[in-house]
């Protein structure tokens, strides 16, 4: 689920299952914003960036070429220019570039490379990390992400072909925007379960632990009854309490002891004392 926070315009994603505090204050450092800079800054500056400059070409026609390219660029709206940049993949060196020139000229891109990595980290616990391997993490798609929320919002103020441009690509948004939502959900799904799986996993050693321990436990504990079990002189240092409370001399004490019991005679006034 996709909800929009108060008014400064921030969107954050919320999860439909339970998860712990510290998971789902994690989650909202990845939320997507949007500010008051017309998308349309952003996009003439990505388009910049796949000009080539008249002084690199000697030839005339190529010239002519390049300035009919320029032309074809500015007349891109500002979602086909941007979706024009967003069809290249960004790694992190990338991403952080693009960031650095959208600040300059006062038009953010949301979410940084930061913040999504402080929220991968504060979501999964201490010593734990997933590796690029695991869960490969698609700027362009978050930036896709970002844009589609911008356009959802954008209120039209172009030229008529622009707004039939608009149109014209309004039902692919929206299959579009389902195909987010669902990687969102991935996305989601995955931290969640590796979390699970490493909770999962320590309550699984803890309960092996107190297994164990509970069975050694029971184990004395039956050594102990024992003792007051056996009808013997409780005068034999061999036979007293905290004799049998030593773990190592009683496996020796057991062994040395079975085949006598069988034989040993007792009359009625030790048994008396004892009882």
């Amino acid at each position: 689920k996709v909800r929009r926070g108060s008014n400064d315009g921030r969107y954050t994603i919320i999860s439909d299952y339970s998860i712990s505090t510290k998971y789902r204050r994690a989650r909202k450092v990845c939320g997507f914003a949007q500010n008051d800079v017309e998308i349309l800054e952003i996009a003439s500056s990505l388009a910049k960036k796949f000009t080539v400059d008249d002084t690199d070409l000697s030839n005339g026609t190529q010239n002519e070429n390049n300035q009919q390219c320029k032309s074809n660029i500015s007349k891109h709206t500002a979602d086909s220019a941007a979706a024009f940049y967003l069809e290249q993949k960004l790694n992190k060196n990338s991403y952080i570039s693009l960031s650095k020139d959208c600040k300059m000229r006062n038009a953010p891109i949301y979410p940084r490379y930061s913040a999504i990595s402080k929220a991968l980290s504060e979501c999964l616990p201490n010593g734990y990390d997933i590796s690029e391997v695991q869960i490969v993490i698609s700027f362009v798609f978050l930036m896709k992400l970002h844009k589609l929320f911008l356009m959802a919002n954008w209120e039209i103020e172009q030229p008529v072909d622009v707004q039939l441009n608009f149109t014209a690509v309004a039902e692919s948004l929206k299959y579009g925007l389902g195909l987010l939502h669902a990687e969102i959900n991935t996305f989601d799904n995955l931290l969640n379960i590796s979390y699970r799986m490493l909770l999962k996993t320590a309550i699984s050693n803890s309960k092996k632990r107190n297994m164990t321990e509970h069975s050694r436990q029971t184990s004395r504990l039956a050594r102990i009854t024992d003792v007051f079990n056996r009808a013997v002189h409780m005068s034999d240092p061999k036979l007293s309490l905290m004799h049998f409370l030593n773990e190592e001399e009683w496996e020796e004490e057991k062994e040395n002891t079975s085949d006598d019991d069988s034989n040993m005679t007792y009359d009625n006034s030790d048994k008396e004392s004892i009882m």
